[in-house]
């Protein structure tokens, strides 16, 4: 295949004229990844997983339509709102209103113009968050495998590719969320085989079995507080360390609440011996399943020394 080359600086200047004009061709995943760059000449952009933003070098803005813009929602989507709110932002290849909204508030985030639409710059901002392998900046596939070496086999949800894309579409949720608050939150527990649910006393048909669902904690506290016990008062732990996670499980929480998912809880303290918030985005990938609503409840307060949860 006949291939061009061209600068970084030589791409962002076409931009606005459209790359798919001047070459018959799209942006391979290396785009603006390295100072020059691969255009192929008469290519077709592939749907299915882990497909890269294909930007052809024209703006993205309200009524386009695409899978640019499907794969353009799926990584923005975490900015749905700045507060608390029960809303998602739909992956529908249409660049629609909401779709708007959300990109002026990921503009916002990262320092642009809220103009709503998408150019080189949202671009280059984009690829800098996304692996070679379609995973993202913070995060490996192999940190949501399940505990047991089975990796994506197992689940409730038999393929493990839609496994794999419900883990890669969790993980730029996670960017966003570590962008509002300000540090990466550290993934405790992501997929799960029935076998291994079943073992640490997950529910039955848990989302973890889907893979579209992820316990989440600070890295400093996957040590486990030590002493834990759930038949002394306040679990043998001191107030300030039931203090200061409380506080901080819950901060994880409502910023997560902001950024579309539809599960999250906390699991404080005095709850499990590493306190972290279950967070899935069940409303969005599995609208048919049998427990399809918002779940935000109260705080798990219930002592359980070996349980990963929900």
């Amino acid at each position: 295949m006949k291939q061009k080359r061209v600068t970084r600086r030589e791409l962002l200047k076409m931009g606005s004229l459209g790359l798919l004009g001047a070459f018959g061709g799209i942006i391979t995943p290396t785009l603006f990844r390295n100072k020059m760059l691969t255009v192929h000449a008469a290519c077709t952009p592939t749907s299915g997983m882990f497909d890269p933003i294909h930007w052809t070098g024209r703006e993205l803005k309200l009524n386009d339509q695409g899978d640019e813009v499907r794969e353009l929602q799926i990584r923005i989507g975490g900015f749905i709102s700045s507060t608390i709110q029960q809303t998602y932002l739909k992956v529908s290849h249409i660049f629609d209103n909401a779709t708007v909204e959300t990109l002026k508030r990921f503009q916002s985030a990262y320092g642009l113009p809220t103009t709503g639409v998408f150019t080189a710059k949202e671009a280059e901002i984009l690829h800098s968050l996304e692996k070679d392998d379609g995973s993202t900046l913070n995060y490996q596939f192999s940190q949501f495998y399940s505990n047991d070496g089975k990796q994506f086999t197992g689940g409730t949800e038999p393929n493990s590719d839609i496994v794999k894309e419900n883990i890669r579409r969790l993980m730029w949720r996670l960017e966003a969320l570590n962008k509002k608050i300000g540090f990466v939150v550290f993934p405790k527990s992501g997929f799960r085989s029935i076998t291994h649910n079943n073992q640490v006393g997950g529910v039955t048909n848990s989302y973890h079995t889907f893979g579209c669902a992820v316990d989440v904690t600070k890295k400093e506290y996957m040590s486990g507080n030590q002493g834990f016990t759930c038949g002394l008062p306040n679990r043998g732990l001191s107030q300030e360390i039931i203090d200061t996670q409380t506080a901080m499980i819950k901060k994880i929480a409502d910023t997560a609440k902001s950024c579309g998912f539809s599960g999250v809880r906390e699991y404080g303290p005095t709850s499990r011996p590493i306190p972290f918030v279950h967070l899935d985005i069940r409303m969005e990938i599995y609208p048919n399943h049998w427990d399809q609503k918002w779940w935000w409840p109260e705080p798990q307060n219930n002592c359980k020394e070996n349980s990963d949860g929900d």
